[in-house]
């Protein structure tokens, strides 16, 4: 399966929303958690392997949330808000009436404040290993989206951004996460990196 075309939608405070759409059925829309980039996922295996899964009987809709991939990274209000603004105007790009939602990890708040919200527009929705608001974890993860959103590019390699990383760097595209430790950390800042472009493959 090759990487279907990628599109762009607009938010209702202008903001660029890069998704896709791939297969065909009810219209499912597939939030990302906490960071993505839509081209390096599919060739990573990760989002190719979801269309798999999904595509024979749903329309599967993915997106790059702002801040991160190949959406608009000027606008990064990496608040619930903002998020919810970006699942409205995707879902809204599918002319859909009607969606399901899957969702996991950082989109669970976006995803229950749309659906409470929008009752009518949700068919259902599949989620798990999400928080719906606040805590300790859902602020630090907040935070450490906020620092990936708003890094500079040489920040990332500097001692003002606290992140030091002696290359070479783990490549994300031929790795599955380690398991635990120091390893998965950079993998994890790895990602986060190449979902705001600071790293060349």
């Amino acid at each position: 399966m090759d990487l279907p075309a990628i599109r762009f939608t607009e938010t209702s405070d202008g903001a660029s929303i890069a998704y896709y759409a791939v297969g065909s059925g009810p219209t499912l829309i597939n939030p990302p958690g906490w960071v993505s980039h839509l081209q390096n996922d599919w060739e990573n295996g990760n989002g190719r392997q979801v269309a798999e899964e999904l595509a024979d009987r749903y329309t599967l809709v993915r997106y790059d949330k702002r801040g991160t991939g190949l959406s608009d990274r000027s606008n990064i209000d990496v608040s619930t808000e903002a998020q919810v603004r970006d699942l409205e105007a995707v879902i809204e790009a599918t002319g859909s009436e009607r969606v399901g939602i899957r969702a996991s990890s950082g989109a669970g708040p976006a995803v229950l404040l749309y659906a409470a919200r929008n009752p009518e527009q949700v068919l259902c929705l599949a989620l798990y290993g999400r928080f719906a608001a606040g805590g300790p974890f859902a602020k630090r993860l907040q935070m450490v989206r906020f620092r990936i959103c708003e890094c500079p590019t040489a920040g990332w390699l500097t001692r003002r951004s606290g992140v030091r990383i002696p290359p070479p760097l783990p490549s994300i595209e031929s790795e599955r996460p380690p398991a635990t430790g120091a390893s998965r950390r950079v993998w994890g800042i790895c990602l986060g990196m190449r979902a705001r472009h600071v790293l060349s493959d």
